[in-house]
């Protein structure tokens, strides 16, 4: 049974005595005692937002996405021009500047996106190449090794250095400056001498454990396609780095 937000007297004198129990007096009449007001704000402003883009929307017609581009950009244009001839000079580079401003805001988001996403393919790169080496299971290691790595610009290159506790990059073992960063294959062979991570990695042939060994194998091979992605995101990165024009498959 649906409950009507208002009644007038005779209607709730018709409702069962359960029912009744729901209202509450205002004004002479008998609304359901709720407290919705969120649930109506919310609902308002999605209306009033309908609204004013059905507004928005009905002046154009039948025009294209396309049309109403080059429409808006036309009305900004004879816009500009007027304030021009008008010597409204201030108000035109308030304008060039905001626009700017925003210009930059996108291409700063879309160059942090891509930065990101080279950055996982670069780092998954080099630390599938290291657990391949050294006989890791990418499944269990992948993970902690992404989790400690990032890039970090070295001269005019990018490369995968590993975090330390603090946060910052740690250094290779017999570093002799501060851009000597730990390498990838070092890290790997870290945890791979740490007892805690130990069966992660290939058992010595004859050590009577291979069904560890013949599992990362398995595994490894799962994750051939991962690796071949991989690569081709250093190869991408690598063109990058040299002022080239990407295009990919």
């Amino acid at each position: 049974m649906t409950l009507k937000r208002s009644l007038e007297k005779s209607e709730y004198g018709s409702l069962d005595a359960g029912l009744k129990s729901s209202y509450k007096e205002l004004d002479g009449k008998y609304v359901l005692d709720v407290d919705d007001s969120p649930l109506v704000t919310a609902l308002d402003v999605e209306r009033q937002a309908k609204k004013a883009l059905e507004a928005r929307l009905a002046g154009y017609g039948d025009l294209t996405p396309e049309q109403v581009k080059a429409l808006n950009e036309a009305k900004g244009k004879a816009e500009r021009d007027k304030d021009f001839a008008a010597g409204n000079y201030d108000k035109i580079v308030a304008e060039m500047n905001a626009k700017h401003a925003k210009d930059m805001e996108l291409r700063d988001a879309g160059d942090a996106r891509l930065r990101a996403s080279l950055q996982r393919a670069l780092i998954t790169a080099e630390a599938m190449r290291e657990l391949q080496a050294q006989g890791g299971n990418p499944d269990l290691l992948l993970p902690i090794i992404e989790a400690r790595s990032k890039l970090q610009t070295v001269g005019e290159q990018e490369v995968a250095v590993i975090i330390g506790d603090k946060g910052g990059p740690r250094l290779k073992r017999d570093a002799k400056s501060a851009e000597e960063y730990m390498p990838m294959s070092e890290y790997v062979a870290e945890l791979k001498a740490d007892k805690r991570y130990a069966g992660a990695f290939v058992s010595p042939v004859g050590s009577g454990t291979g069904g560890v060994r013949n599992g990362v194998a398995q595994t490894m091979r799962a994750q051939a396609p991962k690796a071949d992605q991989a690569a081709k995101g250093e190869r991408v990165m690598q063109q990058l780095r040299d002022g080239a024009t990407v295009i990919t498959e």
